[in-house]
């Protein structure tokens, strides 16, 4: 319907034609205008670099959260020997 729509026949002459409203055609079009939009985003090279880069932070982010927890009972251990002495 869509690509009917984009060679050129209206959207009113497919909503006789095969039924569904013209509202709906169009709503059809819009959303597949949308869909191709995003695939071109999705395929460009400047998506796909912050793919990594995202990525390599998330990385960075849970290191850093494993890091802290260590460190954090680390200290906890630390402190309970010093006040028992």
């Amino acid at each position: 319907m869509v690509e009917l729509f984009k060679s050129g026949r209206t959207a009113s002459s497919l909503s006789r034609e095969f039924g569904p409203s013209t509202q709906t055609i169009l709503h059809w079009v819009h959303r597949d205008e949308r869909d191709r939009d995003g695939e071109v985003i999705r395929n460009s090279p400047e998506y796909r670099r912050l793919q990594r880069e995202l990525a390599q932070v998330q990385e960075e982010r849970d290191i850093l959260a494993k890091a802290t927890a260590w460190f954090a009972q680390d200290g906890a251990k630390t402190r309970g020997r010093s006040t028992s002495s």
